[in-house]
C-alpha cells in the first residue's frame, strides 16, 4: 500500500548528522534500510517551510489502512440540485455511539426538518441544550455551539466531541486523551477548508501560501515566517490536497499554542492577500526583468514567484509526472482532472480577481472543519473559536459549492495514453503505469479494509504476488504505481514499473493482468490472507503517525471521511471492520478476496495505462513554449504598458526587502525566556554491559504504557570488515529480508511469518560519531575518525508473540540465504533506479552529504554508502555481481562470518512498559544465549568507541581523499530547478563548540534567507545547517530558480550578522525581540514533538552509543539560552576569515545551463554528470 503522492505539506527534512541535541528517531545515518525501500532518506533539520512536496513513501496503515495523500488533482463541479430545498435551513447530525440530538431515518436522509431542533443563525445568540437529551461527561456543553456527536474511541484512548457553530455552522471536532502524558502534553489545531480545483492554475495552492502573508490582526508580511523564528511549535503549516486545504499547528506549550491558534484562525478568515495583489505576485507568479536590463522588451522578461518556482521544481521529475498523469487520467469528469498544486505553463494566467472570488467562494465558516486535540480546557477552545465565528452569519452556498461529486466509472473500453519527459540523449527507459478507478458509491467500513488487505496480499512487501512478478520479470528496474489509493472520496489502484525499455512496454499490462488471472484462479493461501490481516491490524493499533507528528497524524486521519460529510471518527474506528472481515475469512477464507480481484480490477474497464517516454528536447521546448507565451503577453501591451509592468516588478521587489515596522512586528504574539522548559527531555535507560556473562550489552528503557507491545533492536558491530567490503556489506543489509531462511522458509514464507507473528522487522546499518574519551563531558568537535558502525534489526511485537520475533531476528541474521544472483541483481537495480530519481527531487540532501564528506571521516563514510558516492558504488557493485557472482557471494559469506565471531561489539536493546518489560524477560534471557559469536575472543573495542579512531579509519580517508577533494562541483541532473550548497569548517578538530551557532543559524534561516533567497529570489526553501560535532556549517537552497544570486546570499552572511549586531546595539526593539525569539526558537527545535514508545527508546539508545552524556546535553542547551550580540560578532568574523577560503567550498545539484552560466560568469566550478 505505498502511497503514490502526497499533499503540497510542509518542507521538514530532518538531520542525519551526529547532532546530540536534534533527536530524529527516523534518522540514525540510516541510508540504506530494508523495511521500506522507499522510505524518506532524512538529511536536514530545519523549520517547516509550507508547502512543499514530499517525496515520501509510507508504508504504514493509519486508517483501515493508511493515511494516504496525492499529488494528482481534481475538477470543479458545481452543486446546484437540491438548492432550493435549503431555503428552509436542513441541520445534518451525526449519528452518535452514545447520543444522537437528531434523529435520522433509517434510509440514511438527513432528519426531516421538524424532527430536527429549532437553530437560530443568529451567532450571538446562545443555544440552551435540550434537557432530555443526556450527554456524556466529557461533552462540554457551550451557548454557541450545538453538540452533534459525543463518544469514546477506544481504539485510541480518545474522546471526541463533534460540534456545530449556531451561527455559521462551522464544525468542530474537539479531541481529548485518557492519557495526556502518552502524547507527551501534546497540542494540535486545525482549520480545513474543502477547495475544489476549477483549473490548473493552482489557485488552491496559491492561497494556501497567501493566507499565512498577514492578516487582520498581525501586520507583518509573514506571520508565519515570524511565528518559525520565536516559537515553541511542533508543527506549523499548510497543507494543499486535490479537494481540500489544511492550516494546522501544533505545540507542546499551552502558551505558544493559544498564540498559535489566534494567528491562524486570523490568517484564514482575515487574510492581506485578498487585499494586496503583490502577495499573489509574490507567491504565485508575476513578470519580471532581467536586473542587467536597459530595456522593457520581452526577451529580458521571466516568469518568477514562489508557487511558480516550487512547481516547477515538480514538473521536473518524472515521478511525480507520472504520477499527475496516471491519477487524472482515471477522472476525466472529476474535479480531480485539474493539478490543485498548479501547472506552471498554466499559473501565469491566474487573476486576482479569480484568486480572490475563488477565496471568498470556500474561505468562509460554513464550508470550514475545524479541529482541536490534546490536553487544554476544552470551553476555552470553544470561546475562541466562537470568537473568530461569530463574525460571520450562515453561507450555506459555500459549503454546497464545495460539495465533491463522484466521477462515473464511465470508460467502457480501457484507454492508453502516452506523454513525454525531459531526459538526456543517452537515457532509453520509459515508464508506465496501468490505473484504475476502483468505485463511484461509497463504500462500507468493511469494504475499505478488505481492500487494503488485498493491497497488502498484492504489492505490500517485496514477496507480495504482484510485486514479486513485476519486479522478478525484468521488464524495469523499480516499481511504481503505489497500489490502493484510498485517502479520497474514491479508491483507485495504480501499478507499473520504472526502468522499462521500448519493447517491453506491451508485455506489462498482459503481465498484470495475467498475475491477477491467476490470483482469481487460485486465491491467496492461508498463511498470506494471515499474515497480511495481522500486519494491517498490527498497524492500526499501533497509530505510529508516519513522518508527521502522531497528533498531527491523527487530525489528518479524520479528513479523510469529515471532508466528504461522514462523521470525522469514522476515520479511525477499526475494530468492528477488523471484527466483520475477520468473520466473513471464516466464512470464505478463498473467495473473499478473489472476489474483490474480480470486482474492482478484472471486471472494471474503467482502466488506463499511461506511459512516459524520453525526450532529449522536451526541455528546451518547455522552455521555447515560456518564452513564446512571454512573447505573446509583451505583444498585446504598448511601451507604456510594459514600462508599468517592469515598474510594478521593482515596487514588488522594493516591498519584500523592506522590513516591516516597529508597530507591525508588535503585534506578533511572543514568548519571554521564562517560558521555556530549562532543561532538556530526557528518556529512560538502563545499560547492562558483559550481562549475565553473556558478553553481551543488554540495554532497556521503561516507560509508560506501550499498549502491550515490545520493541527489539538487535545490533552487531561491523567494524571488523575491511573498508573495501562496505558495499558488499550493504548487499548484505540489503539482501537479509529479501532471500528467505536457509532449509525452512522461502522469500515468500519469511514475509508471512513476519506478518503473522511481528509488527514489522527492517534491517538498517547505523553509522555515527563518537565523542572522545578525552572530552567526557566537554563540547570538543571530533576529529572525524571516532564512529561506530553497527548492523541493526529492529522489531516489534506483541508481547504473547516475542518468542516468535527474537526467533526469526536470530534466523535472519544467521541464516538468511545469500545465494541468489538474480535477487541481488534485482535489489540493485531498484536501488539505483529509485536513487537516481532522489537525486533530481531532493538535491539538497546529496549536496549536504557532499559537503560534509570534505571535512569528516565519518561524514565521508555515510556518503560513501548513502550520497553521490554511494550511488557511484552501487553501480560498479551491480557490474560485479552481473560479471563475477561467485567471488561476490563469497564476499557475503565471509562478511557474515566475520561480524558475527564477536559478542562483545553485540548490543540488545528493548523497550516496553513495566509489565511488558518483565512478561518478556525469560524470553530475551534465552535469546541472549542463542546469540553467535566466541565468548572467548578478546573483545576489539570497547561498546563506547571514543577509545581509539575507527579501524576504517586510514581506508576512509583515503579514499576521502580521492573521491570527495575540496572543490567546488556541480552534479548535473534534469531538472528546471537548483538545489545550491556552500559549507564547510567552521570549528576545527580539537576546538570547542558551543550552542550559539544553532541560534544564529535559526536567526539565519527564518530571517534573512528566508526573506532574501525565498521571498525575493523565489526559491522554495533555504536552510543553515550546523552540525556541532563535526565543527561544520553548511547552507542550502531548495527548488531554487538561482545559482549565483544564491551563493552571493550565503557570502553576504559576515555583513548580515553585523548589520544585526548593530541594531540590537542600538536598542532596536525589533532586533532584540529577534535575538530572543531565535534562542526560544532554536529550544522548539531540540525539543521537537511528542514521540512514540518506539522512538523514545531508540533516541536514547543513540544517546548512550554516541557517548552523548545528559550533563553534555545540559551544557549545549545552557549554550543556547544564553546567547548574546558578542556571539553574533564572533561568528561573523570567523565566517568571514573561513568562508572565502579552502575551508567553505560549494556542491550544486543542478541543470547544466544554470552551472555553465556560472562557470562563464568566472566561478571555478566542476560539472559531473550524474548518469
Amino acid at each position: 500500500m505505498a502511497v503514490r503522492g502526497e499533499p503540497y505539506a510542509g518542507l521538514n527534512l530532518d538531520d542525519d548528522d551526529d547532532d546530540d541535541y536534534y533527536d530524529d528517531p527516523n534518522s540514525n545515518s540510516d541510508h540504506f534500510s530494508n523495511s521500506n525501500p522507499n522510505k524518506r532518506n532524512p538529511e536536514i533539520r530545519v523549520i517547516n517551510v509550507f508547502d512543499s512536496i514530499s517525496t515520501a513513501k509510507n508504508r504504514s496503515v493509519v486508517r483501515h489502512g493508511q493515511l494516504r495523500y496525492w499529488k494528482s488533482w481534481r475538477q470543479l463541479a458545481l452543486v446546484l440540485m437540491g438548492c432550493l430545498v435549503l431555503s428552509l435551513v436542513v441541520v445534518w447530525v451525526y449519528p452518535s455511539a452514545e447520543v444522537q440530538p437528531a434523529s435520522k431515518p433509517a434510509d440514511g436522509n438527513p432528519a426531516d426538518h421538524n424532527d430536527t431542533p429549532v437553530v437560530d443563525n443568529d451567532p450571538n445568540t446562545e443555544h440552551i441544550p435540550d434537557d432530555h437529551i443526556q450527554y456524556p461527561s466529557f461533552a462540554i456543553q457551550h451557548p454557541h455551539f450545538q453538540i452533534l456527536n459525543a463518544e469514546r474511541i477506544p481504539e485510541y484512548g480518545a474522546t471526541s466531541t463533534l460540534y456545530r457553530h449556531l451561527g455559521t455552522h462551522a464544525e468542530l471536532l474537539s479531541i481529548t486523551w485518557d492519557d495526556p502524558l502518552s502524547h507527551d502534553d501534546e497540542h494540535v489545531f486545525s482549520v480545513t477548508f474543502r477547495t475544489p480545483p476549477a483549473d490548473d492554475t493552482g489557485t488552491p495552492h496559491i492561497l494556501e501560501h497567501s493566507v499565512l502573508c498577514g492578516s487582520r490582526s498581525y501586520k507583518t508580511k509573514s506571520p508565519f515566517v515570524d511565528l518559525l523564528k520565536g516559537s515553541l511549535q511542533t508543527f506549523l503549516n499548510a497543507m494543499t490536497y486535490p479537494d481540500r486545504t489544511t492550516y494546522v499547528v501544533s505545540s507542546r506549550n499551552g502558551v505558544d499554542f493559544g498564540n498559535l491558534v489566534r494567528v491562524y484562525y486570523d490568517a484564514v478568515f482575515h487574510p492581506r492577500a485578498v487585499l494586496d495583489p503583490n502577495v499573489l505576485l509574490q507567491e504565485g507568479c508575476h513578470v519580471e526583468f532581467d536586473e542587467d536590463s536597459k530595456t522593457d522588451f520581452s526577451d529580458a522578461m521571466k516568469y518568477s514567484g514562489v508557487v511558480f518556482s516550487e512547481m516547477r521544481g515538480v514538473y521536473s521529475s518524472p515521478d511525480s509526472i507520472l504520477d499527475r498523469k496516471s491519477y487524472r487520467a482515471v477522472f476525466p469528469d472529476s474535479i480531480y482532472r485539474f493539478d490543485s498544486g498548479g501547472d506552471p505553463a498554466v499559473i501565469p494566467q491566474l487573476t486576482f480577481e479569480e484568486y480572490t472570488a475563488y477565496y471568498h467562494k470556500y474561505y468562509h465558516p460554513s464550508n470550514s472543519r475545524i479541529y482541536f486535540s490534546g490536553n487544554d480546557d476544552v470551553t476555552a477552545r470553544l470561546d475562541v473559536s466562537h470568537e473568530y465565528l461569530q463574525e460571520f452569519s450562515l453561507k450555506l452556498e459555500s459549503r454546497i459549492a464545495s460539495h465533491i461529486e463522484y466521477q462515473p466509472k464511465n470508460i467502457k473500453v480501457p484507454q492508453s495514453l502516452r506523454f513525454p519527459y525531459a531526459a538526456d540523449s543517452e537515457t532509453s527507459t520509459h515508464y508506465y503505469t496501468l490505473n484504475w478507478l476502483l468505485n463511484d458509491q461509497p463504500l462500507s467500513a468493511t469494504q475499505e479494509l478488505a481492500l487494503i488487505v488485498l493491497d497488502h496480499l498484492l504489492l505490500g512487501t517485496t514477496s507480495s504476488i504482484l510485486y514479486k512478478t513485476l519486479l522478478e520479470s525484468g521488464l524495469g528496474t523499480s516499481i511504481t504505481g503505489g497500489g490502493l489509493g484510498d485517502g479520497l472520496l474514491q479508491f483507485t489502484y495504480s501499478v507499473g514499473l520504472k526502468g522499462v525499455k521500448e519493447e517491453d512496454l506491451d508485455k506489462i499490462e498482459a503481465l498484470v493482468l495475467t498475475t491477477l488471472e491467476g490470483v482469481k484462479r487460485d486465491g491467496f493461501g492461508a498463511e498470506a490472507i494471515e499474515s497480511a490481516v495481522n500486519t494491517v491490524e498490527f498497524q492500526l493499533r499501533e497509530f505510529s503517525g508516519g513522518s508527521n507528528p502522531r497528533d498531527v497524524s491523527f487530525m489528518l486521519q479524520t479528513h479523510t471521511k469529515w471532508i466528504y460529510d461522514v462523521p470525522p471518527m469514522e476515520a479511525l474506528k477499526f475494530e468492528k471492520p477488523l471484527a466483520e472481515l475477520k468473520a466473513l475469512l471464516l466464512k470464505a477464507p478463498k473467495s473473499l478476496f478473489t472476489s474483490l480481484v474480480q470486482q474492482y480490477l478484472l471486471s472494471n474497464n474503467h482502466r488506463v495505462s499511461v506511459e512516459l517516454y524520453p525526450s532529449s528536447t522536451y526541455e528546451e521546448e518547455q522552455h521555447g513554449d515560456e518564452q513564446k507565451r512571454l512573447r505573446d503577453f509583451a505583444e498585446k501591451l504598448s511601451d507604456s504598458e510594459l514600462r508599468t509592468v517592469k515598474q510594478k516588478s521593482m515596487e514588488l521587489k522594493t516591498i519584500q526587502s523592506t522590513e516591516d515596522s516597529p508597530d507591525a512586528m508588535a503585534t506578533i504574539p511572543t514568548l519571554s525566556i521564562t517560558d521555556l522548559n530549562p532543561t532538556n527531555t530526557e528518556y529512560p535507560i538502563s545499560v547492562q554491559e558483559n550481562y549475565n556473562d553473556e558478553h553481551i550489552t543488554y540495554i532497556t528503557h521503561e516507560l509508560g504504557f506501550t499498549s502491550d507491545t515490545v520493541y527489539i533492536n538487535y545490533g552487531v558491530d561491523v567494524e571488523s570488515i575491511e573498508f573495501a567490503d562496505v558495499p558488499i556489506l550493504l548487499l548484505f543489509q540489503m539482501l537479509l529480508m529479501q532471500t528467505g531462511i536457509e532449509g525452512e522458509y522461502t522469500d515468500v514464507e519469511l514475509d508471512q511469518q513476519i506478518g503473522i507473528h511481528t509488527g514489522g522487522i527492517r534491517v538498517s546499518l547505523l553509522i555515527e560519531s563518537v565523542h572522545q574519551e578525552s572530552s567526557p563531558d566537554g563540547l570538543i568537535v571530533a576529529e572525524g575518525d571516532y564512529f561506530t558502525t553497527r548492523l541493526f534489526l529492529r522489531g516489534k511485537a506483541f508481547t504473547r508473540n516475542v518468542d516468535d520475533l527474537t526467533s526469526l531476528m536470530h534466523k535472519i541474521l544467521t541464516k538468511a540465504n545469500l545465494d541468489s544472483q538474480s535477487k541481488a541483481l534485482e535489489i540493485l537495480k531498484k536501488k539505483i533506479s529509485d536513487m537516481s530519481q532522489d537525486i533530481t527531487q531532493s538535491g539538497h540532501r546529496y549536496a549536504n552529504s557532499r559537503l560534509k564528506a570534505r571535512y569528516s571521516v565519518w561524514q565521508y563514510v555515510n556518503e560513501h554508502v548513502g550520497g553521490i558516492t554511494g550511488y557511484q558504488e552501487l553501480k560498479k557493485l551491480l557490474a560485479l555481481v552481473e560479471n563475477d557472482w561467485g567471488s561476490v557471494q563469497q564476499r557475503l559469506l565471509d562478511l557474515r562470518t566475520k561480524i558475527l565471531e564477536h559478542r562483545d561489539g553485540t548490543i540488545l536493546d528493548v523497550t516496553g512498559d513495566t509489565q511488558v518489560l518483565q512478561t518478556v524477560q525469560s524470553t530475551i534471557n534465552n535469546f541472549i544465549t542463542t546469540l553467535p559469536g566466541d565468548r572467548k575472543l578478546e573483545p576489539y573495542r570497547r561498546h563506547l568507541d571514543g577509545e581509539r579512531p575507527h579501524l576504517w579509519a586510514t581506508a576512509a580517508r583515503e579514499r576521502m581523499e580521492q573521491n570527495t577533494p575540496i572543490l567546488n562541483e556541480c552534479f548535473v541532473v534534469q531538472t528546471q530547478v537548483q538545489y545550491v550548497g556552500k559549507g564547510g569548517k567552521l570549528y576545527d578538530s580539537k576546538e570547542s563548540y558551543s550552542g550559539v551557532v544553532d541560534v544564529i543559524a535559526h536567526f539565519l534561516q527564518t530571517g534573512y534567507y528566508w526573506e532574501t533567497i525565498r521571498v525575493l529570489n523565489n526559491a522554495y526553501g533555504a536552510f543553515m545547517v550546523y552540525m556541532p560535532s563535526d565543527g561544520l556549517l553548511n547552507s542550502l537552497s531548495y527548488r531554487d530558480p538561482n545559482l549565483l544570486k544564491t551563493l552571493d546570499a550565503y557570502n553576504n552572511v559576515p555583513e548580515e550578522l553585523s548589520r544585526a549586531v548593530q541594531n540590537i546595539s542600538s536598542g532596536n526593539k525589533q532586533y532584540v525581540q529577534t535575538l530572543t525569539n531565535a534562542i526560544i526558537g532554536t529550544i522548539g527545535d531540540i525539543d521537537g514533538p511528542g514521540r512514540t514508545p518506539e522512538e523514545k527508546g531508540w533516541i536514547a539508545l543513540l544517546r548512550w552509543m554516541k557517548g552523548s552524556t545528559e550533563e553534555r546535553r545540559q551544557r549545549y542547551r545552557d549554550d543556547i539560552l544564553k546567547t548574546n550580540i558578542q556571539d553574533f560578532l564572533d561568528l561573523a568574523s570567523r565566517l568571514a576569515n573561513r568562508s572565502n577560503s579552502s575551508d567553505f567550498s560549494v556542491a550544486v545539484v543542478g541543470s547544466n545551463d544554470k552551472c555553465q552560466e556560472a562557470i562563464d560568469a568566472g566561478m571555478d566550478l566542476k560539472l559531473v554528470p550524474i548518469e
